[in-house]
């Protein structure tokens, strides 16, 4: 196998003759979205790709994957690979609140044992890698830890923490509201004890961002009914407007929800993305990122909704 050399200038090409990269600058957002931006990102991608991800596509070709003991082992290299994100030497800032707030320290990676993953789940044949860690931070944590960590550096820009208030507190029940009956649902569905609300400071505009949502915690039987609202709202200058907005109603079962998770810039525009979990009744759930642009949120990231990347073919298959 000849070695991988990135096409990088007929990458430039199309990006400078064939694609729309000055229309797509003039958008607002999108100042910094030129060609020598993305000529650096090309760049790094390709020296990724010709010095870490070329390599192990020739030794996958040549021995490939081989089972044994109930697990799939991966062809030589690809453990080194994994090792250099996973191995339990690796610490990554940990972010909360848009904040850094302390450490992550890989206590042990997925390929760490020889011949033992980390975990496995029945009936899959390749899971997602995944890692033990252990947290390092004086922040004070429930007992469920919710925590955003990175690879790479970001630039954390301080935005102060809202406190909450009565006034915060009346504007996102009146947002919840008004997404609600914009999508038909009748606000007697909605339980008064189901209603959170939280106001983060994301830079979107100069006020802070409300998260509002109504999420039935006694939502158990699949045959039953409910009734969910989550909403986000911005203040560009004319008060309160809701600027991401997600409903479900009706038969648990066929529902989908939202719920929030935490905010962090990034990508380094001095917004910070918003990240929300996703899931439906009784089903496995997903991480959602949105961005801000143009006056709204919109998702611009999706995670998998299952750990197991593999499963094995049935028989009919």
């Amino acid at each position: 196998m000849s070695d991988y050399v990135p096409p990088l200038r007929d990458m430039q090409f199309v990006l400078r003759e064939l694609a729309p990269l000055e229309q797509l600058s003039a958008l607002p957002g999108c100042e910094e979205a030129n060609l020598e931006l993305a000529t650096a990102i090309l760049e790094e991608a390709g020296k990724f790709a010709a010095g870490v991800l070329s390599p192990l596509n020739a030794s996958g070709d040549r021995e490939g994957a081989r089972w044994q003991d109930g697990n799939v082992l991966t062809a030589s290299g690809w453990r080194e690979f994994d090792g250099m994100y996973t191995r339990s030497s690796k610490s990554y800032t940990m972010y909360q609140d848009g904040a850094a707030i302390g450490a992550v320290r890989v206590r042990r990676g997925m390929w760490e044992r020889v011949d033992e993953p980390l975990y496995s789940l029945p009936g899959c044949k390749l899971v997602t890698p995944l890692s033990a860690v252990e947290l390092e931070t004086d922040a004070r944590l429930s007992y469920t830890v919710e925590a955003l960590a990175a690879t790479s550096g970001v630039m954390v820009r301080p935005k102060a923490s809202v406190k909450s208030t009565k006034g915060l507190d009346a504007r996102a029940r009146r947002v919840a509201f008004d997404v609600a009956r914009s999508a038909g649902i009748d606000s007697g569905a909605l339980r008064a004890s189901a209603f959170r609300s939280i106001a983060i400071n994301t830079g979107a505009t100069t006020s802070p961002t409300i998260v509002a949502s109504f999420l039935d915690p006694e939502s158990s039987d699949k045959n039953g009914s409910t009734a969910h609202v989550f909403a986000l709202a911005d203040d560009a200058g004319s008060g309160y407007q809701p600027t991401f907005r997600h409903t479900a109603s009706g038969v648990v079962g066929a529902a989908e929800f939202r719920r929030y998770i935490d905010h962090l810039d990034m990508n380094g525009d001095g917004i910070d993305e918003i990240v929300l979990e996703g899931w439906q009744f009784a089903g496995e759930t997903y991480v959602s990122v949105l961005g801000y642009a143009n006056g709204e949120w919109r998702e611009v990231f999706r995670g998998r909704s299952s750990w197991c990347l593999a499963k094995p073919k049935r028989a009919t298959d």
